[in-house]
């Protein structure tokens, strides 16, 4: 099997992924939503709706895992975006550098290539993550009546469509 250098990428991608999946482990149960409005992830960390907004658009707009640093999560999983984009970043700047060295040759565009689509999938995973776990966090460690309170049922919703040229009907569910 030749080693080419879209499989390393692949098994970069794979090995962070395996990797954001060990860190993340079990949650724990048992933790509650404090008066204040923090997010308690454990007895010992809670995020401020400041850290979980801040961290958010920040993880957002720069990566690297510095929305994970402001939601005290970098030790967690936020390592793994500030490994893997800085070697996508890697990738990338050695692409263009190969390219000036050397014009024909089509290393350096498999490289810049590399390095695009590594950044591309893990800016998308940190989003996803930035925004999404510490909710689901946050709701898996409520007791069954604090999670009413919250009114977090899913809900449905039916909305006509009046168009000039057609007519119809939409539905949504809200969880």
């Amino acid at each position: 099997m030749k080693l080419t250098l879209s499989r390393i990428v692949v098994a970069l991608v794979i090995v962070l992924v395996s990797a954001r999946a060990v860190a993340a482990g079990p949650l724990d149960s048992g933790d509650a939503l404090s008066q204040q409005g923090a997010i308690r992830l454990s007895s010992k960390v809670s995020i401020s709706q400041f850290q979980f907004v801040g961290g958010g658009l920040l993880g957002t707009l720069v990566g690297f895992g510095l929305g994970h640093a402001v939601q005290n999560r970098w030790t967690r999983t936020g390592w793994i975006f500030t490994l893997g984009e800085t070697v996508g970043m890697g990738l990338f700047a050695g692409g263009f550098l190969h390219d000036s060295e050397n014009p024909d040759s089509k290393v350096g565009i498999g490289l810049i290539v590399s390095g695009a689509i590594l950044m591309g999938v893990l800016r998308i995973a940190e989003i996803v993550d930035i925004w999404r776990l510490p909710r689901e966090m946050e709701i898996a460690r409520l007791s069954p009546a604090e999670r009413s309170r919250l009114n977090t049922k899913p809900r449905l919703a039916v909305a006509p469509i009046i168009a000039p040229s057609t007519y119809g009907l939409a539905f949504g569910v809200r969880y």
